[in-house]
Formats: structure tokens, C-alpha cells, sequence
């Protein structure tokens, strides 16, 4: 979700997201941090993330999942850019809890999505 006080090309690529243009999103943040020299594809990787929890929140399980693979991918992308061995092991180590922290979520949406049946002891 945009705030007020974020730049113009974060609160562009929020709203190609919600309208489910993830490449044109994709383009405007890329466009806005590297010729900076920032890391468009940790920024990426979370506009995946954002995207995930909002369609986990819908009950949509199968679009968050693949939303929270595509951001890993972003993650693993961010991480091979680094330019030492402790980076790259640090960056790494971020992808691999940007994954898990996803996955935990999603299992906790599902587990609140599904009806809780009771049962009666005879």
C-alpha cells in the first residue's frame, strides 16, 4: 500500500500492481533506482511481497503463492549481485528469510481460511 509521504514511482508501481500490470510496475522501479546505483530487485522483491499478503488476505492462495515465489526470485537476483563473499553470504541469507518469512505467512492465512469443524464425542 502507497503512503503519502512515498516517491511518485513507488505509489505508480503500487497502483500497475493492483491492476495486475506486474511488468509495467516492474519498469517503473527499475526505470527510478538504477541509474541511481540502488537495488531495484530488492524493491521489486517487495512489491511481490505486498502483493502476496494482499491476495493471501483475499483467500487467493494460489496467486499469493506465486506472488511470494516471483519476489524469492527477485531476492535470489539482489543477492547474486553482490560484490563480496560475506555480502553475497549475507544477501543470500535475506532471500532465504524473505522465503520463509512468505511461506509461514501463507500457512497462517490458509489455517484461518479453512473452517474449523467441531466435532462431537459420542
Amino acid at each position: 500500500m502507497a503512503k503519502q509521504d512515498d516517491p511518485d514511482w513507488w505509489t505508480t508501481a503500487i497502483g500497475l500492481e493492483a491492476q495486475g500490470k506486474l511488468g509495467a510496475a516492474e519498469k517503473v522501479i527499475r526505470r527510478a533506482l538504477d541509474p541511481q546505483g540502488e537495488p531495484s530487485s530488492a524493491q521489486i522483491a517487495y512489491l511481490y511481497e505486498l502483493r502476496c499478503r494482499r491476495l493471501a488476505k483475499e483467500g487467493r492462495f494460489e496467486e499469493a503463492r506465486a506472488a511470494a515465489e516471483t519476489g524469492y526470485s527477485f531476492m535470489c537476483e539482489y543477492a547474486s549481485g553482490a560484490t563480496s563473499g560475506c555480502e553475497g553470504i549475507a544477501l543470500s541469507q535475506e532471500a532465504n528469510l524473505y522465503r520463509k518469512t512468505l511461506d509461514k505467512a501463507l500457512r497462517q492465512a490458509e489455517a484461518k481460511a479453512v473452517p474449523r469443524v467441531k466435532r462431537k464425542l459420542t
